[in-house]
């Protein structure tokens, strides 16, 4: 009856493997059916054509060649009448028998079988030691509703053209679906504790529509290399206790693994999720593989917990969640983690290495030992790469911002003050622990900035004080001087820069009224510049000595340039001062 060289004979095209267990063949290579032909006909009643038979016959045959066997004391004669290779069904409905259709260690092999109409075992008991469906084809829809697997279950190859209901199903040993087609939904939901005693086996799967697995427990390893579903996929609650594989996994709908549990290690290594993915209130207990995983959707891993490293290195995790989340450990090497939600997540020892941040929500985010390196980028817009490198003139003109700072963007809707400052300052500790120089200048000039603005606003409340107005007045012209003269101490260039533009205005100032002159000479004025311009030249000496308060040399002031004098020690006594203090902060970093 079936011919492993003979396609023909088991339903196959050529090129298509065969699935027929070599311990069933004969000497001869090829599989013998061993159950009586109908009368006047050359075939047992299994492997007659479907319209020459009547369904009910061949659904009773099947339960009486099950009991016999069950029943026999012959183990060969066992073994040959649950040998069903091959076999043609209608309607296959197992619904109405017992409930506990088959007994004892004995195995039932249904491979290359077809099914022409719907398929129903619910609330069957197999206790065989082996269940063999291999290369079945169910023509429409099927039902496994609560079924209880007492052996091992493989599928591979299987082939389900309609929806297919393992709700409620238990499977005691191994269940294999290795490289089963499913063309329409497949129900794994669990309500009353349905679950996979032994090893799961999805590799290969392919799932044409929703693929429901809420609340299935998977006692063994389950694997899910290579599955590809193309609806929306549901492991909400699910409990993984043994290892958990979705390596090269593709889903190209929702996937949701709200609450989901995953007691051993875990890994999405090159998995694709085409639209949202749902890990809200997931548990890992070891670490977990996301390398190479590809979210085209949004990510949502708030309040997940990584109990062992969670390895995201190189992904693009763009606009994804991670807010309560527990991170510890995370290694985020050269992660895209822009716009990014960590709202109170705990990133202790955490690895951002080359990560991208910019547009990420950090206010309440534990960074105090995170690694970082120079690329790792915090401020800015994800969209800008203006002051990727510190070398343009385009980065000394840049000032970029947090997400919360009111500057990020025009109707920024996540404008908060004070998380923006809480933001600063955390990353003003994390660039002065990890020698990041150029990141806490920037996130402590951001945070003056603010304070400047506030004080500007409570300058011009209308429901403040007088006093109050007053004050705060006072406090944002003191902020505004700092930072136009020092950037709140951290530009010497601009002390510098304002030093010369005191020299030289000074300088200027003494020709008006004649208020500087040599010891042996009279008064410099424009009109001896204009007939000699290198006195020029001496306003600018004496006004340098006067600024670095080394003495007159050979000039003396005159009338008002006593007072002009006085002024420009005294400026220049002050800057000099805030240049030291300035250079000896910036080396102190």
């Amino acid at each position: 009856m079936l011919d492993p060289d003979d396609p023909e004979t088991w339903g196959g095209e050529e090129g298509d493997e065969c699935y027929a267990d070599k311990e069933v063949l004969n000497e001869d290579g090829v599989w013998t059916c061993h159950h009586d032909a109908e009368a006047g006909r050359d075939a047992c009643i299994f492997h007659l054509p479907v319209t020459e038979k009547d369904g009910e016959a061949v659904v009773d045959a099947f339960l009486t060649a099950l009991d016999d066997a069950a029943t026999g004391e012959d183990p060969e004669t066992k073994e040959r009448k649950l040998q069903f290779l091959g076999s043609r069904f209608g309607e296959f409905d197992l619904t109405d028998t017992l409930p506990e259709v088959v007994e004892g260690q004995i195995d039932v092999d249904l491979t290359h079988s077809e099914i022409e109409g719907i398929l129903d075992w619910s609330d069957s008991i197999f206790t065989t030691a082996r269940l063999r469906l291999q290369a079945l084809r169910c023509a429409k829809s099927a039902s496994f509703e609560s079924v209880k697997f007492g052996g091992d279950v493989d599928f591979t190859n299987a082939e389900f053209s309609g929806d297919v209901d393992f709700s409620d199903v238990e499977f005691s040993e191994d269940a294999i679906f290795w490289d089963t087609e499913f063309g329409g939904d497949i129900n794994f939901r669990c309500v009353e504790g349905a679950e996979f005693g032994g090893a799961a086996n999805f590799r290969a799967v392919k799932v044409s529509g929703f693929a429901d697995f809420f609340n299935t427990t998977f006692d063994g390893d389950a694997d899910f290399w290579a599955v590809e579903v193309q609806g929306d996929s549901n492991f909400r609650e699910v409990d993984f206790r043994g290892d958990a594989t979705f390596w090269e996994a593709e889903f190209r709908g929702d996937i949701n693994l709200t609450n989901a549990r995953f007691d051993r290690g875990a890994s999405f290594e090159n998995a694709n999720f085409y639209e949202d993915v749902e890990f809200w209130m997931t548990e890992f207990a070891e670490e977990v593989e996301f390398r190479g995983s590809e979210f085209d959707g949004d990510p949502n891993f708030s309040q997940a917990d990584f109990g062992g490293t969670a390895y995201f290195q190189n992904i693009m995790l763009a606009g994804g969640r991670f807010e309560k989340t527990n991170l510890t450990e995370a290694d985020f090497t050269g992660a895209n983690l822009t716009d990014t939600d960590f709202e109170s997540a705990l990133l202790s020892r955490a690895t951002l290495f080359g990560a991208d941040l910019r547009g990420a929500k950090l206010d309440g985010a534990v960074l105090g030992d995170i690694r970082v390196d120079e690329d790792t980028r915090f401020l800015g817009h994800s969209d800008d790469d203006s002051d990727f490198s510190p070398h343009r003139f385009s980065t000394i003109r840049s000032k970029p911002c947090c997400v919360y700072d009111p500057d990020y963007e025009a109707d920024n809707e996540h404008a908060d003050v004070d998380k923006a400052k809480s933001v600063y300052r955390a990353l003003e500790e994390l660039g002065g622990k990890h020698a990041r120089p150029r990141l806490q200048a920037r996130s402590f000039v951001r945070r003056q900035d603010l304070q400047k603005q506030n004080y500007w606003d409570n300058a011009t409340a209308d429901d403040a004080s007088l006093e109050e107005r007053f004050i705060a007045g006072v406090r944002w012209s003191r902020a505004k001087v700092a930072r136009v003269t020092l950037l709140y101490g951290e530009s010497p260039w601009r002390v510098i820069a304002w030093s010369l533009g005191i020299i030289f205005s000074f300088a200027l100032l003494y020709p008006l009224g004649e208020w500087m002159k040599p010891a042996d000479s009279d008064p410099i004025t424009y009109a001896q510049i204009a007939s000699n311009p290198t006195e020029i030249l001496d306003l600018f000496y004496y006004s340098t000595l006067i600024y670095t308060a080394l003495g007159f040399g050979d000039f003396n002031p005159v009338g008002l340039g006593r007072l002009l004098t006085t002024i420009e020690t005294g400026l220049g006594a002050v800057m000099l001062a805030l240049l030291v203090f300035i250079l000896g902060r910036r080396a102190a970093r």
